[in-house]
């Protein structure tokens, strides 16, 4: 029995409103049949008219359309490139159902309590001077610990090394312990050389690392999953945070990061709701008694350089000169800079000096057991010969001179004083422009060379000579307007 949809009455029905001009939509939805039903009885219609010959489309390259595309021409491009009758959506499925995106397979990470956290800087908010308007741009710095999501954080001036890890320490003192490794960002200040399977970590910071008792992980380069935790951190302190102080100014960076530690206090007490409405504080109790102990001190900021040793066994750190033993002339060495103290090492990473920092006006630090003991006795031999030499000029280059020697370490300024003897040696100025030029440096306690030679200059030169007394004024002489008022 035929189907009533397909019956000789409903063929009929399609066939008229076929001849009334109706569209094969309008027909199927007025007679309630399927557009395919429609246009299988009117093409079963003896009467249809003939059908319009297909069109055969052109052929299209599609792997040559595929690598144009991976070379980032667009599709659209390319679709109008080939001037073909098909639409951009047909060429669109076309190119779709040949190289169908194959979904990638993630690995969802599971964090054990207390084991990592995430360290990431990102663009922070203005500060603005009170007293010019100027503005100057922070650096948001945020530590996430991944189980927990619990956050903490603060912003700086800038990323730089001593920042960085100042940054790092206070975020331990926030947590209450140091988790046993600490994934960072390819940061100048934590990685010296990014790399996907070798980076190189800062020995500065590595240093740091040791000293707090952490093991460093830098992410591989362009992988922000690497550090999702943080990066979604960041993400919600940008549309939380910087939206409720969108209309705020701030003058200072403690105003800044107390509203900050404010938003930070009330973000870890929040319910969850991934996690049954349990707070990031909630699940932060669960993990912090897996946490290693805190240091009773902090990390003493080191800088590292890599200097090669002068043949007059000296390294030039900051403008200044330090010694290290002869044998390493020629070499490089590393040279680590604290606060207080210089300390050099070789290839191997051995101690072969130590100096206090040089600070002031001081050039050099140079001990006499770096040099050999010959070089030494031909030194203190033209310690002598540089004595006999201020001797023959006068009594002040003398005493200026025997200044320099009086040192603990006399060979220290040996090079200036043949400097300044040698002025005279080289006939540039005369025995009584150096004494000259001696007294005044012994006056105003201005021993540099460069000192010396501008006042002997000066002296030869026939400059006027520095008056230390007050000059002699007659009773009777008068200052001008005492004299005008005298005359009135």
């Amino acid at each position: 029995m035929a189907s009533w949809r397909t019956s000789i009455a409903m063929q009929k029905q399609v066939l008229e409103l076929d001849r009334q001009g109706f569209k094969i939509r309008q027909i199927a939805k007025i007679l309630d049949l399927s557009r395919n039903t429609v246009r299988s009885i009117l093409r079963s219609d003896p009467q249809a008219p003939p059908a319009t010959p297909v069109v055969v489309p052109q052929l299209i390259d599609w792997q040559k359309i595929h690598d144009e595309f991976h070379k980032g021409t667009q599709l659209k491009t390319l679709w109008l490139e080939r001037e073909t009758a098909m639409s951009y959506w047909s060429f669109w499925r076309q190119f779709r159902k040949q190289f169908a995106v194959k979904p990638q397979v993630t690995i969802r990470l599971q964090h054990n309590p207390g084991e990592k956290i995430f360290f990431d800087f990102s663009d922070g908010l203005f500060l603005t001077d009170p007293a010019t308007g100027k503005k100057t741009k922070t650096q948001l710095f945020v530590g996430v610990m991944p189980f927990s999501s619990f956050t903490c954080g603060e912003f700086t001036l800038d990323q730089k090394q001593p920042t960085f890890t100042r940054a790092i320490e206070n975020a331990f003192h926030s947590v209450g312990g140091v988790p046993r490794y600490a994934v960072i960002d390819n940061l100048k200040p934590g990685v010296t050389k990014a790399h996907i399977y070798d980076p190189d970590a800062n020995q500065g910071f590595v240093e740091f690392a040791n000293h707090w008792g952490f093991a460093v992980l830098p992410a591989r380069p362009k992988k922000p999953k690497d550090k999702a935790a943080v990066e979604g951190g960041i993400g919600l302190i940008q549309r939380q945070f910087y939206g409720e102080v969108r209309d705020c100014t701030f003058y200072s960076m403690s105003d800044l990061n107390a509203k900050f530690r404010a938003f930070l206090q009330r973000l870890n007490s929040s319910p969850m709701k991934d996690h049954g409405n349990v707070t990031r504080l909630d699940r932060f109790q669960t993990e912090k008694q897996n946490l290693l102990p805190l240091q009773p001190a902090n990390f003493e900021v080191s800088i590292w350089k890599t200097c090669k040793v002068h043949p007059d066994c000296h390294v030039q750190v900051e403008r200044k000169f330090y010694s290290v033993p002869y044998q390493f002339v020629g070499a490089t060495v590393r040279v680590r800079l604290k606060s207080n103290t210089i300390e050099v090492f070789n290839q191997a990473g051995d101690p072969i000096a130590m100096h206090a920092k040089l600070k002031g006006q001081e050039r050099a630090s140079t001990l006499d057991a770096h040099y050999p003991e010959e070089q030494i006795a031909v030194a203190r031999f033209e310690v002598r010969h540089a004595l006999n030499q201020a001797q023959k000029v006068g009594p002040k280059t003398t005493e200026l001179i025997q200044g320099f020697f009086k040192t603990e370490y006399p060979l220290k300024y040996l090079r200036r004083a043949q400097g300044i003897l040698r002025l005279v040696l080289k006939n540039e100025v005369r025995a009584i422009d150096l004494e000259y030029a001696a007294s005044q440096a012994l006056l105003f306690n201005k021993h540099q060379f460069g000192y010396v030679k501008t006042a002997a200059l000066f002296h030869k030169s026939g400059g006027a000579k520095i008056r230390i007394a007050v000059p002699h004024r007659e009773p009777s002489s008068l200052f001008l307007h005492n004299k005008q008022q005298s005359e009135d």
